[in-house]
């Protein structure tokens, strides 16, 4: 299968950032941290490059929105694993897909029935 089911988001209901986990005191909207809970809440879903990335001086992380950014709300996937984070696909495989992995790829990954071929990376 061709298709996540279920993905790696670690480290709630601190906010990492990179490899850093962020001061206790989050200046940021109540519905940007990385609130804990219930695993199947809207407050978990995953943005596929949508949100600006995060960065110590200018308030961005550095780099594109895949693996490995961040950990808060609309921050797509994030492990502390090196390199990258572990996915659960529909046909019950669980795979490491690479940090580098392309956003067209997670895209690809995350559809239901669309019938694409996901490329190698």
């Amino acid at each position: 299968s061709n298709t996540i089911l279920l993905a790696e988001c670690a480290g709630r209901e601190d906010v990492w950032r990179g490899k850093t986990m962020m001061p206790a005191v989050y200046t940021g909207t109540v519905r940007a941290r990385a609130r804990g809970g219930a695993w199947a809440t809207t407050d978990n879903a995953y943005g596929i490059g949508q949100r600006t990335p995060w960065h110590v001086s200018t308030g961005t992380v550095p780099g594109t929105m895949k693996i490995n950014n961040s950990n808060e709300w609309g921050h797509n996937f994030y492990s502390f694993h090196n390199g990258g984070a572990y996915f659960a696909f529909t046909d019950g495989s669980v795979r490491f897909l690479n940090e580098n992995t392309s956003l067209r790829n997670l895209a690809n990954y995350v559809t239901r029935a669309g019938g694409e071929v996901v490329a190698p990376d």
